[in-house]
């Protein structure tokens, strides 16, 4: 998997959320389920300026088609407060939308 450019990430909130976002640091996020890891990797953190968020955490994530990366960005709305619950937040999404 790729690491995209700080600059990819920020069209990519643009795009999904129609914000400008400023680049502020990388976190590494391992999370695990059941002991097992199911996600690793660098969550990017972004000021916003929106009505009720002031974060956006931005990654890279494997996508549904081999080769083929996604940009993900979310913002810290309850509950999401930080990059590790923004990456259980896309999990628990993920998993809501392949049982439809």
């Amino acid at each position: 998997m790729a690491v995209p450019n700080i600059d990819a990430l920020r069209r990519a909130i643009k795009d999904l959320h129609g914000l400008d976002g400023i680049y502020r640091e990388s976190v590494r996020v391992v999370e695990t389920f059941r002991g097992a890891t199911v996600w690793s990797g660098e969550v990017h953190v972004f000021d916003v300026t929106a009505p009720n968020a002031s974060e956006c955490y931005a990654w890279t994530a494997q996508g549904s088609k081999p080769g083929r990366d996604e940009l993900v960005a979310v913002l810290a709305e309850p509950p999401v407060k930080s990059p590790e619950t923004a990456v259980r937040a896309w999990i628990v999404a993920k998993a809501k939308a392949s049982r439809s």
